[in-house]
């Protein structure tokens, strides 16, 4: 018999190919999922739920009369108000408690400092920035709400299609002729989605319980990674060789802003007890390079 598979923010970058992914498993997961104010796809398979998270009411509504799930994939994506991202984790879990569901919560590398690296899942977090300090109180949250829960920490989203938050700002800029600014010595580990999607639902099939760092296999700084990307958008027509023009390498130092300078993060956890791969960033892009619709399958 399959799961109950209830998906958080199935209308998002992430949700929208965990949704894919899990509904092509059928003897796997029946699949639901939660959109908030953007509608989902009309070609977006599984059972679309519209919950206002951050409502207790709606949420014990959805979860504990409507969907009943057996797992539970939090990735709502609350960048724009940090205050609200602890509250709605606080709804999911306590709802994830009451039924028994196994929960797998999304975080990021931003809840360390960036001044220790590489971060192990026993690292002491040490968040500098409002979005981490509340990603890690969301983690605290979780964990003492549900302490049976997994959670995901992942680094920065690449997807070309369609195209992610960070991306479209670096494309948006160079596009209207700004200067943008790419940091030469702030490191992170970027992840394809496809590639997390695929090892977050696997992640779902385990008992693993407490924090596991799921970001890509290569530590880039922005510099390197924003030109690789433009790399392959420029091979596919996304993107003007002569946009490049408008593009600088900075220092944090320069920019006079508090950032974390190297968030890399320990995989052996994840390597170890995961089949699918966890990909180099890199590695991706060059796929993509050559076929711009190169698709991951589960565990290669």
């Amino acid at each position: 018999m399959p799961k109950t598979l209830l998906i958080t923010g199935g209308a998002g970058l992430l949700g929208q190919w965990l949704v894919r992914f899990a509904s092509a498993k059928p003897d796997l997961w029946q699949v639901f999922y939660t959109w908030g104010q953007t509608p989902p796809p009309a070609d977006l398979p599984g059972t679309a739920v519209q919950c206002n998270l951050l409502s207790t009411q709606a949420v014990e509504q959805v979860f504990l009369q409507q969907v009943r799930p057996q797992v539970v994939i939090h990735c709502a994506a609350v960048t724009q108000r940090v205050n609200e991202i602890a509250p709605i984790a606080s709804n999911v879990a306590q709802a994830c408690q009451a039924l028994q569901a196994h929960l797998i919560h999304l975080s990021t590398d931003v809840i360390f400092d960036g001044n220790q690296p590489p971060y192990s899942e026993d690292a002491l977090a040490n968040p500098i920035n409002p979005y981490g300090q509340a990603k890690y109180q969301a983690e605290q949250v979780v964990f003492a709400t549900c302490p049976t829960a997994a959670v995901a920490r992942t680094s920065l989203i690449f997807s070309h299609q369609p195209i992610d938050h960070q991306t479209s700002w670096l494309l948006n800029g160079l596009k209207r002729g700004e200067v943008v600014n790419l940091f030469s010595d702030e490191y992170r580990c970027p992840i394809w989605v496809q590639n997390l999607a695929l090892a977050v639902l696997e992640l779902a099939t385990l008992h693993y319980v407490g924090p596991l760092n799921l970001c890509g296999a290569e530590r880039l700084s922005r510099w390197v990674y924003g030109n690789q990307v433009l790399d392959l958008l420029e091979a596919h027509g996304l993107a003007q060789p002569a946009w490049r023009a408008f593009l600088r390498s900075t220092s944090i130092a320069e920019s006079g802003l508090l950032r974390p300078p190297d968030l890399t993060l320990d995989l052996r956890t994840a390597t170890a007890l995961l089949r699918t791969p966890i990909l180099p960033i890199g590695q991706v892009l060059r796929h993509l390079h050559t076929d711009s619709n190169w698709q991951m399958t589960a565990h290669g």
